[in-house]
C-alpha cells in the first residue's frame, strides 16, 4: 500500500505542473535556457527574451524555490549523481529539469534575482537569516543575491558592513566590493554579467 502511495505523489510531482511551470517548462528551466542565451551573445535573441518572459510570468511564486538553492549546502557527490541522472533523462525533461546541480543552483538563484529585483523583496527575511548562515558559501551566496534584490541602503549597508569582518575571506571580499560599490551609487551596476 505504501509503494503504491509513494508512486502516485512522486507521479504528482513531476508531472502535475505547479505555480514554478509556465508553458510547460519549469522555473529551472527557464532560467537554464536566459542564463544559456546570455553567455552566448551580447544581443538578445528570441530564447532570451522568450525566457525572460516565463520568468517575470512566474515573479514571486519561485522565492520558495531561490530560498531552497540558497539554503542548499555545495555537495560534490550530489552534483555528480545529478550530472549523471541529467545525461541519462535527456529525453524526459520533465524529469531532468527538477534536478539542478549544487553549483548552477547559485547561478540560476543570482539570474533569477538579478532579473526580478525588487519584487522578490518578500524573500529578504529568509535571505537575511541566510547572510548569518555557519556555511560560508551559502552566506556568500546570501548577500550577493540580497544586493541583486535592493533592499533599502540602510538594510543593505548594515549586512554588508557586519560581514566585512566575516571569518570567510570570500564573504569579506564579496562584502568589502559591494560596499565600496554601495557608496558609489552603483552596486548593482555590472554585478549580472
Amino acid at each position: 500500500m505504501s509503494a503504491v502511495t509513494v508512486f502516485i505523489v512522486g507521479t504528482l510531482y513531476l508531472f502535475v505542473p505547479g505555480k514554478t511551470v509556465y508553458n510547460h517548462r519549469s522555473l529551472s528551466e527557464w532560467l537554464c535556457i536566459y542564463v544559456d542565451e546570455r553567455r552566448q551573445s551580447f544581443v538578445r535573441g528570441n530564447k532570451e527574451m522568450e525566457a525572460e518572459i516565463a520568468i517575470r510570468h512566474i515573479g514571486t511564486n519561485g522565492i520558495p524555490i531561490l530560498i531552497n538553492w540558497l539554503r542548499t549546502v555545495p555537495s560534490e557527490w550530489r552534483s555528480e549523481w545529478v550530472g549523471a541522472l541529467n545525461k541519462r533523462f535527456k529525453f524526459l525533461p520533465v524529469l531532468r529539469d527538477r534536478f539542478v546541480t549544487d553549483e548552477k543552483k547559485g547561478t540560476l538563484a543570482f539570474a533569477y534575482s538579478d532579473l526580478l529585483g525588487p519584487e522578490l523583496y518578500a524573500a529578504v527575511p529568509d535571505i537575511l537569516k541566510l547572510c548569518d548562515d555557519s556555511n560560508p558559501k551559502i552566506r556568500y551566496r546570501a548577500i550577493l543575491i540580497l544586493s541583486a534584490i535592493m533592499p533599502p541602503k540602510p538594510m543593505l549597508n548594515q549586512v554588508l558592513a557586519k560581514h566585512i569582518g566575516d571569518r570567510d575571506s570570500y564573504v569579506r571580499e564579496l562584502s568589502e566590493e559591494l560596499l565600496k560599490r554601495e557608496g558609489n551609487g552603483d552596486i548593482h551596476r555590472g554585478m549580472a554579467r
